[in-house]
């Protein structure tokens, strides 16, 4: 996963979530375009970092935090839990991040077995339409994962069995337990996109042996 990746995933009665994707994701203010997640708070062009660092023999795979050069230059810091982050941590499950004093995320690390992990901005904030943001790694390593466990990115109650995302040589294959429809079209339980996305695809379930509303869920461009 060399170019950036984004795209919008809405999720029938889980919401929408941004899924960012790259071995380096820069978060900065939204006046600057060229950043991968933009965001309208008190925040340099560019601001603060998260590097995607791949699974070794002695390490487990992770996302590191570190601050840009431009805020590193005023003087200024991020902090994970209230200590300053200095020249880069890795960050996990759980940890609340500071990127300004008007800007925090808790994330989490919804399925152990995953490395993508949830960034969800507290007080409202958004990017690019989202509060919840999917660090999304590359490979298969970087499943998410729709469905009703709680070891889920998208919780879901209503759905039946999984449904789960992940990067492959620069497409998006999604593998459902059941059948998925792609708009109108092809029934499968694996479907693949090219990488970036170019048009909006609805991936539908629908339960012909209950009297229940099809399931649905978007994928679509972000830019």
């Amino acid at each position: 996963m060399n170019a950036r990746v984004r795209f919008q995933l809405a999720v029938d009665d889980a919401g929408e979530f941004l899924v960012a994707g790259g071995r380096t994701l820069t978060l900065g203010h939204a006046k600057n375009r060229a950043v991968d997640l933009p965001v309208l708070a008190d925040l340099y062009a560019e601001h603060a970092r998260f590097e995607f660092r791949p699974e070794t023999f002695h390490q487990a795979a992770s996302w590191r935090l570190t601050p840009t050069p431009e805020l590193l230059a005023a003087g200024r810091d991020l902090a994970v839990d209230g200590r300053p982050v200095g020249a880069g941590l890795d960050v996990g499950h759980g940890q609340r991040i500071e990127f300004s004093p008007q800007l925090a995320a808790r994330l989490t690390a919804p399925a152990p077995a995953s490395s993508t992990f949830l960034l969800e901005f507290e007080r409202g904030a958004e990017c690019l339409g989202a509060q919840r943001i999917l660090l999304f790694a590359p490979g298969p390593g970087g499943l998410v994962v729709i469905g009703r466990r709680a070891r889920s990115h998208a919780r879901v109650a209503r759905l039946p069995g999984e449904i789960r995302l992940f990067e492959d040589a620069e497409r998006l294959v999604v593998v459902s337990d059941v059948a998925l429809r792609v708009d109108a079209g092809e029934v499968a339980t694996e479907h693949r996109f090219d990488l970036p996305l170019d048009a909006r695809r609805t991936l539908s379930v629908t339960r012909a042996d209950k009297a229940e509303p099809p399931f649905f869920v978007t994928l679509a461009p972000a830019d």
